[in-house]
């Protein structure tokens, strides 16, 4: 995985990443291990925390609703 920015909903911190799967996001809390790479944090052109964190939301809000129904 590749973070990209910390975002804070509450108390609660997360990390938004690149990853393999395309862009996540996880609980900070819950992240058990870490491990550095040496490798130097790249942000792709463009991107955009406050937009990224935001899209997360809107897609975990339709997640939530459609287990409801």
């Amino acid at each position: 995985m590749h973070p990209l920015g910390l975002a804070a909903k509450g108390h609660v911190w997360y990390l938004v990443a690149d990853t393999e799967a395309g862009l996540r996001t996880f609980r900070v809390d819950r992240v058990t291990v870490v491990e550095a790479t040496g490798d130097a944090v790249v942000r792709p052109a463009g991107f955009d925390l406050n937009e990224a964190w935001e899209f997360d939301a809107v897609r975990f809000r339709a997640a939530v609703e459609s287990i409801k129904h």
